[in-house]
């Protein structure tokens, strides 16, 4: 069976990579990783909206916020850790395996 890939499907893909690398140590992701975070709590806790948000990782930030806006609003970036980055990999993974069905 065929499946559609999108840019949007790129662009998750891509940044679960990220996160990944980021879990397993590798800090150069850190900062990539935390402003899509910040673009998520900025958006959950309404000082963004759908039209203000960074471009480039739109469809990620609208992803994760939608999928746990809780959690988004009293996440902070600046202090994010392992749990943090671990939680947003969640979101990622089990929200692609449900894009196929």
């Amino acid at each position: 069976m065929y499946y559609s890939h999108t840019i949007e499907d790129n662009k998750i893909g891509l940044f679960t990579s990220f996160v990944k690398s980021l879990i397993e140590g590798r800090q150069e992701y850190k900062p990539v990783v935390n402003n899509v975070i910040e673009e998520a709590h900025a958006l959950a806790l309404g000082n963004k909206t759908l039209f203000n948000i960074d471009r480039d990782s739109y469809p990620i930030v609208v992803l994760l916020e939608e999928n746990d806006p809780d959690f988004f609003k009293t996440v902070d970036s600046n202090k994010a850790d392992e749990g943090v980055y671990q939680k947003v990999l969640n979101i990622l993974t089990e929200q692609k395996s449900i894009s196929y069905y």
